[in-house]
């Protein structure tokens, strides 16, 4: 695939230049500062000297801004900016004043692109502007009257979730309320390549497909009621997840952010348990935004594994991992 999470990681270390051995200021305040900052400490090992915010484009905002880079930046340090506002020419004065070297990262990522335009700094973000997917938007489910909201899974959790299983990748994964299909294109980059995933929405399962093949990523449409394979490609079925039965037992690994009510997630415990029984295996549960933790715990099948909470900034959700089995950590 032309822009697969592998070009990413890529094109951004590229952006990224010769800062892998100096101190790193991040100067911004949006989701791509928070995902460079991930980014540099997932693959890099390197925690930023500073963050510095920029918590207002109006003229006392940019100056505390200043005034914080003033005191913070010295001889050597790199300052890298991962939003298209800076670096201004009050901003480049200050670090070269300090001996410290600009890096103007969104720029090189995105050379030419219009500062209205305004692409961040993130995977998403990145493959909206050169594919024209949108993952990042918002879902709407239709629940009995109510049109419920529902927030896309952040790529960093569910990344970070999966590759901290003690699974091989060969294990096959299940994204449990697909919606547009960030969880799948996350699995997908965390190297999984047995994904399966169910969408109730007639309409966000048309998106979710239609990213999957703009990516390049092989998928199937499936009936309810198939024990669709997922080593043909991304197992895709449209329905209710309770109603899944026998096509449960292909998975390992089940991942859900908080994509229905309490009496769903009840149902679709139950079916976990009955696809347990019928083919016994470790099994492991990664639930962002658990609302439903306690019903997962009075259920029986699932224990507590961890929780994962920190490094996401950005992200207003918690994520707890269960398992079937294994000593609790």
């Amino acid at each position: 695939m032309k822009y697969d999470y592998e070009r990413f990681c890529h094109a951004l270390t590229e952006a990224l230049g010769k800062s892998r051995e100096s101190p790193v200021i991040l100067y911004g305040m949006d989701m791509g500062t928070e995902f460079v900052r991930w980014f540099l400490e997932k693959y890099w090992g390197r925690k930023p000297k500073a963050l510095v915010g920029i918590s207002s484009i109006s003229y006392g905002g940019m100056h505390l801004a200043l005034k914080s880079l003033h005191y913070l930046a010295e001889a050597g340090d790199v300052v890298l900016c991962p939003s298209p506002l800076v670096p201004d020419s009050s901003m480049t004065e200050v670090c070269r004043a300090a001996g410290a070297r600009v890096i103007p990262l969104w720029h090189r990522m995105y050379p030419g692109v219009p500062d209205c335009d305004y692409p961040q700094l993130t995977y998403f973000d990145w493959l909206k502007h050169h594919v024209g997917i949108d993952l990042r938007g918002r879902v709407y489910r239709e629940n009995g009257i109510i049109q419920a909201e529902h927030l896309p899974s952040d790529f960093r959790t569910v990344l970070d979730a999966l590759e901290s299983l003690p699974c091989e990748k060969s294990s096959a994964v299940l994204d449990v309320g697909g919606g547009k299909g960030a969880a799948v294109i996350a699995a997908w980059a965390a190297g999984f390549r047995r994904i399966g995933t169910i969408e109730a929405d007639a309409d966000c399962f048309a998106s979710l497909r239609d990213n999957l093949q703009a990516l390049g990523i092989p998928n199937f449409c499936h009936q309810m009621g198939d024990e669709a394979d997922p080593d043909e490609g991304v197992a895709c079925f449209c329905g209710n997840a309770a109603e899944l039965e026998k096509e449960l037992d292909h998975y390992q690994i089940f991942y859900m952010f908080n994509p229905f009510d309490g009496d769903v997630m009840q149902a679709v415990l139950s079916q976990l348990e009955k696809s347990f029984s019928r083919s016994p295996r470790q099994m492991y549960l990664v639930y962002g935004a658990p609302l439903y933790h306690c019903t997962v715990l009075q259920h029986g099948l699932f224990r507590q594994l961890r929780i994962m909470t920190d490094g996401y900034g950005g992200t207003t959700y918690w994520t707890f991992i269960y398992t079937t089995g294994g000593d609790l950590l």
